[in-house]
């Protein structure tokens, strides 16, 4: 699926990201350039921390404090930075009960077996597709049978003369048209087709007993005017509700610390804290998305590999086999989703441990703080999460486009933080909360995976 355009988003997401283009500027220049659903996440958490902080000053002036200073900093630093954008799809809410959006294709035409409304491709469920659907083949359209009587008029026209197919009682019965309006064939006493109007009828040596008799035929397509319109397909943008659900954390401190800080080494300790708070409850955020892929994955039986050294092979060719464990298990998301493929491992150390020293593997480079990108091995991209249990993975696929994905995080309030309290023990004492929602709407496009021994 293409990348998510500039026409995917609404007018309002299009005038945040001007809003705050100059702090969306700021971050590229560090990170490199950002993808447009980055953009749209990074401006409407910018602008929620914006309002909250102006209904606070509005209200209560000195529950700001020294945090306005660096309070779209700290946005700036920590929201395009999660591993979540590469593994999930994240979409930002502006009310604590919000609505996601996920994309559905269905046919739009009846056509063979194919009916009008049936979905192919979706984020919660992807469908099956027909391989004849855009083609001039129609596969295996119904016509009616009462006793020994087969009379309807097939759909697509005008019918191209010897290309039709007749079939009765799961294949018992078989006829062909001869291209001059005739069907003849085993089982049948008589038969004929109209080839522009459609009109079949066909006799039978004895009534079907296996449901409705099918006919399989190819239509002209190219010529003009068509009697048929070209087959459609429709898009749906579907909306799930979620619901935001908070994260807390305080820091309680001594005055006197806090004072020789400050009058030492010049370090606000208020900013030191704002840091590094902002720092863990991304880091937690993070661990709590690759752990909940982890445990929904739900594509098939969990892939194993065994990291003992088969006698006679060297332990790097034994590292490069995991690989092909892999691309096992790639196939089996493939097989029960019928459209894709998987295009990210999450893993613990030691599976890390393991991809490291493949020979197809090429590392990142990053700095490993928290969850993070480690590099790529083949097709997959690879991110180590320090909370797995260290020999555990999954394997998943995240989109182009910012619906395309089984698993939703929305941002709701950035990190803010309540004033600074200092009570008559000289105990500092200040919260931080952020506010997110999460949902799993297609566990299909993940698989657990285990290293044994």
């Amino acid at each position: 699926m293409p990348n998510i355009s500039k026409d995917m988003i609404s007018a309002k997401n299009q005038f945040l990201i001007k809003k705050w283009n100059k702090r969306i500027k700021a971050t590229e220049s560090v990170l490199g350039p950002m993808s447009l659903d980055r953009k749209v996440a990074l401006a409407v958490s910018l602008e929620n921390t914006h309002h909250r902080l102006k209904v606070c000053e509005a209200t209560q002036p000195g529950a700001i404090g020294q945090y306005k200073r660096y309070a779209l900093d700290i946005v700036n630093a920590v929201v395009p930075n999660l591993i979540a954008y590469d593994i999930a799809s994240v979409q930002p809410i502006d009310n604590r009960v919000g609505m996601i959006n996920y994309i559905s294709y269905e046919y739009g035409s009846n056509k063979g077996q194919t009916k009008a409304g049936d979905m192919f491709a979706s984020s919660l469920n992807m469908g099956q597709a027909d391989q004849t659907y855009s083609s001039r083949t129609v596969d295996n359209e119904s016509v009616a049978a009462t006793g020994t009587s087969v009379t309807g008029n097939l759909s697509w026209l005008p019918i191209l003369p010897g290309t039709i197919y007749f079939q009765a009682d799961g294949g018992s019965v078989v006829g062909k048209d001869d291209g001059n309006g005739n069907i003849v064939g085993t089982g049948i006493t008589a038969g004929t087709i109209n080839y522009a109007t459609g009109a079949i009828s066909i006799t039978l040596a004895s009534a079907p007993t296996d449901g409705d008799p099918t006919v399989t035929y190819d239509y002209n397509n190219e010529d003009v005017p068509l009697i048929n319109t070209v087959p459609e397909v429709n898009l749906k943008i579907t909306s799930l509700p979620v619901v935001a659900r908070s994260r807390k954390m305080k820091a309680v401190y001594a005055f006197d610390a806090a004072y020789e800080l400050e009058k030492e080494y010049g370090q606000d300790i208020d900013s030191l804290l704002a840091t590094e708070v902002a720092g863990e409850i991304a880091h937690e955020i993070d661990m709590e998305i690759a752990d909940d892929i982890f445990k929904m994955a739900n594509a098939g039986t969990p892939i194993t590999w065994s990291k003992t050294q088969p006698v006679g092979v060297n332990n790097l060719d034994h590292y490069d086999s995991f690989y092909t464990k892999l691309i096992e298990g790639a196939n089996v998301i493939y097989g029960t989703t019928r459209k894709v493929q998987p295009n990210y491992m999450v893993c613990g150390l030691g599976v890390a441990s393991v991809v490291q020293v493949m020979r197809n593997f090429t590392p990142s480079g990053a700095q490993a703080i928290g969850p993070h990108f480690l590099g790529t091995l083949g097709s997959f991209k690879v991110y180590v999460s320090p909370e797995y249990n260290a020999n555990q993975f999954v394997l998943g696929y995240k989109g182009g486009s910012f619906m395309d994905a089984g698993y939703f995080y929305c941002p709701y309030m950035p990190i803010l933080s309540t004033d600074l309290l200092m009570t008559d023990d000289f105990a500092g004492r200040k919260g931080w909360a952020t506010m997110y929602a999460k949902k799993m709407v297609n566990s299909k496009l993940y698989l657990q995976g285990y290293i044994t021994d």
